[in-house]
């Protein structure tokens, strides 16, 4: 990523972002238009980067196609033609790096993405996201229904991933589905495998969540929620997710 210039008129001035810009006649379609970005701005070509699409974003009306690439060089050789910095950032652990939206969209679902593939390759293919919302210390947990399979345990909001979404686009769904609550994502928490109801093995990526407004909270598929703020106050929960948080959190 690189940190933008500071100037005026700069859209989103002092924030970091992958390399990209706006089509310009030359170019041939999207493609074209990131293979010449990326070798105008750090001097990669499109041999040593190869590049496939991973989303294209819509927003007022505005396209933005988003390409990912793997490069193995050497950082110190790259060249910096715009902005104020370069540096390769882990989209684990973004932090408070000032970034616009769509950026932090576009690394998490980089990283959505690398996690997707390598449970495929290990065989997993029943994918769950799930979030640690944290509000002033406390942890949200809400307790299954009592029909749902594990009826009466509680748990931290989490759903299965529809056909062709991503992780992060789960992660947001099920968690606004399930609480009512809009959430920044903080970082990657890991994740951890478990026996679904089906008997398949289900693998749950965990990511750390701070709500925009910590309620009100609107339950629709449990039946009571809670804050905690330590695994003494934690309720019967599966060993899976108890085992998971006594490594993770806080």
């Amino acid at each position: 990523m690189h940190l933008r210039d500071d100037r005026p008129g700069t859209c989103w001035p002092d924030t970091w972002s992958p390399n990209g810009g706006k089509p310009e006649p030359v170019d041939a379609g999207p493609r074209g238009t990131i293979v010449r970005e990326v070798l105008e701005e750090v001097g990669l070509d499109e041999e040593a980067v190869p590049l496939t699409h991973l989303f294209t974003h819509t927003a007022d009306g505005h396209l933005t196609y988003v390409f990912r690439g793997r490069w193995d060089g050497d950082p110190d050789t790259l060249t910096l033609t715009e902005g104020r910095a370069l540096a390769f950032v882990d989209p684990k652990h973004l932090g408070n790096r000032p970034m616009s939206p769509l950026a932090r969209y576009a690394a998490l679902r980089g990283l959505a993405t690398e996690l997707e593939d390598t449970a495929h390759a290990e065989g997993v293919h029943d994918l769950v996201a799930g979030g640690l919302l944290v509000h002033e210390g406390q942890l949200l947990v809400v307790r299954r229904n009592r029909d749902d399979y594990l009826g009466g345990t509680w748990e931290t909001p989490a759903g299965r991933l529809e056909p062709n979404e991503s992780v992060i686009d789960a992660l947001h769904r099920e968690i606004t589905e399930e609480t009512g609550l809009a959430v920044a994502v903080d970082r990657y928490a890991g994740h951890f495998d478990y026996t679904n109801s089906r008997g398949r093995t289900s693998r749950q990526f965990v990511f750390t969540c701070t709500p925009e407004k910590p309620g009100p909270i609107t339950l629709s598929e449990h039946d009571r929620y809670q804050w905690v703020r330590t695994l003494d106050e934690l309720p019967p929960t599966t060993r899976e997710l108890r085992s998971f948080l006594e490594q993770r959190w806080p």
